[in-house]
């Protein structure tokens, strides 16, 4: 969805992958692996890249805290302010209540960033832009039926990995009564179901 309040100029900067730094106040442990997550992995997943010459760079970010609390809980204010200076030289600042907020900022953030393939650029367009915003709804989940539909463990560890710090809740189905249940070595008595007639045991499914 579109933050809350959105507002964007009619300007384009690039990035420089290799001298982009993300800076913060907080010593929190939980920002500070996303801030690694988000630098080396998921704001630049393309290795080829190329900055043009004699055009605007952004150089960082800077995120702004109040509270480094690491224990999510419901009712948080998740809220955060994002904007673009280009002043003097091209900064993205976030102001935010506690790290969740910030967060939410850093995956605002990584949806404004475009890689084009054939140019190998990456770069923000409709700068410069102001953005405030927070989650819709103050409880979030996610299920992952992997019931009726096979996923390899690989694919649900990924999915976990960026989900981690969105929701406040994961389930996992992993059997139900008309299909074939998982036999798992951390909780082998969950194939004792009644309800089954068959089952097909693949302690290789789950870790």
């Amino acid at each position: 969805p579109k933050p809350a309040v959105e507002e964007r100029g009619s300007s384009i900067v690039y990035l420089d992958p290799s001298s982009f730094e993300i800076y913060t106040n907080s010593e929190s442990k939980i920002l500070q692996a996303a801030v690694d997550r988000y630098k080396n992995k998921l704001l630049f997943p393309f290795n080829n890249y190329n900055v043009p010459e004699h055009e605007p760079v952004l150089e960082s970010i800077l995120i702004t805290v109040k509270s480094s609390v690491e224990r999510l809980q419901l009712g948080f204010n998740e809220s955060y302010s994002m904007y673009l200076q280009q002043e003097h030289s091209y900064e993205v600042f976030v102001n935010s209540p506690n790290i969740w907020g910030a967060m939410r900022a850093l995956e605002t953030f990584s949806q404004f960033i475009e890689y084009d393939v054939y140019t190998q650029q990456y770069s923000i367009n409709q700068v410069p832009f102001n953005v405030e915003d927070e989650p819709r709804f103050p409880w979030r989940g996610l299920m992952i039926d992997t019931s009726r539909h096979y996923l390899e463990p690989l694919a649900i560890l990924r999915t976990l990995r960026h989900v981690v710090f969105k929701v406040h809740h994961v389930t996992l189905a992993y059997y139900r009564c008309r299909i074939f249940p998982v036999c798992g070595r951390i909780v082998p008595k969950s194939i004792r179901c009644r309800c089954l007639q068959f089952f097909c045991c693949l302690p290789t499914c789950i870790h």
